[in-house]
């Protein structure tokens, strides 16, 4: 590292976060830092989904909350960040939620340096190191960034159900403009697309409204409402209700688009 970024590293989280910076200094100049965690193929993916669970994905806009700065789609909160370790702290193999990690966790640091992601990742690894569950399977944060993967392993586990979508209004009106939508009924709830915790009840209060008469086993929710909606995701999933954090997966599903670049 440069000068100038050893100073504006140890700035940013010396004082806040001095166990992260002690890990990130020390493993930053391991060749082999890396973590061998399970990761689900889609087999059991697929089991997973026809069991009930649902999805939780973090990124490293969550790993910048739960290091006090802001994300792409949210302010920093003190209570998002709270969410966000409650979510990463009570996982286990029995949680009714997956949790979605980045695959690049099991990556080595030569190897991230190989494929340029080591800069992007290494602050994921250490953050993993320091709060995430060992020994628990985890499915890879960018599957539904991959071609047809939407449709082809998630899809047709909920070819019967009805389908809520909670995500931002332009997002909604492609959705109900694509004729290759399969669900033959699909609800639409709108959610802001930046600091959506402002809006974190009335969200609930209108699922909730659409909820009232459906069975849980004859629903699932789609979810593409940044880190807020994933605090959602686990609290309903607590209570029987399946639900998916999609993500910009949401935005190419079932149309020519790609987001594999991006992984």
């Amino acid at each position: 590292m440069n000068p100038t970024r050893i100073f504006n590293f140890l700035k940013r989280y010396a004082l806040k976060h001095p166990f992260y910076v002690a890990v990130y200094v020390f493993t930053y100049f391991l060749k082999d830092f890396s973590f061998d965690e399970h990761f689900y193929s889609k087999e059991e993916i697929i089991k997973k989904l026809q069991e009930g669970k649902s999805i939780i994905r973090f990124g490293d806009g969550e790993i910048n909350l739960l290091l006090d700065l802001k994300n792409h789609y949210h302010a920093f909160s003190p209570r998002l960040k709270s969410m966000m370790k409650e979510i990463v702290v009570s996982y286990s193999q029995k949680s009714s939620y997956i949790l979605s990690v980045p695959i690049f966790i099991n990556y080595s640091n030569k190897k991230l340096k190989e494929i340029g992601k080591f800069n992007v990742w290494l602050p994921f690894k250490v953050m993993f190191f320091l709060i995430f569950p060992k020994k628990v399977s985890y499915m890879d944060a960018h599957n539904f960034y991959y071609n047809q993967y939407f449709e082809n392993v998630i899809a047709p586990v909920f070819k019967d159900k009805i389908v809520v979508y909670i995500t931002r209004k332009e997002t909604i009106e492609s959705l109900k403009n694509n004729s290759r939508i399969p669900w033959s009924r699909c609800i639409f709830i709108e959610a802001p697309e930046h600091n959506a915790l402002k809006e974190y009840e009335n969200i609930k209060h209108n699922i909730d409204i659409e909820l009232s008469d459906v069975s849980p086993k004859d629903i699932v929710l789609f979810f593409a409402m940044g880190p807020a909606g994933k605090y959602i995701i686990f609290e309903y999933s607590r209570i029987g209700y399946q639900c998916l954090d999609l993500g910009r997966g949401v935005e190419v599903m079932f149309t020519e688009k790609s987001l594999q670049h991006l992984i």
